[in-house]
């Protein structure tokens, strides 16, 4: 997944309508403790995940 995939889904409309338009270092990726929470919640992954 790239920086305009990431962009393009989920609540990125909106932000965008807020006047926000992140950079790619807005982006972090999930620490070791979030993606424990994320497994237990949705299931193993393999993929990276990242917030804003």
């Amino acid at each position: 997944m790239d920086l305009l995939d990431m962009l393009s889904g989920g609540g990125m409309p909106q932000v965008f309508a807020l006047g926000f338009f992140p950079r790619e270092e807005d982006f972090l990726e999930h620490t070791e403790e979030q993606y424990d929470e994320y497994c237990k919640q949705q299931g193993h992954t393999d993929e990276r995940i990242y917030a804003l």
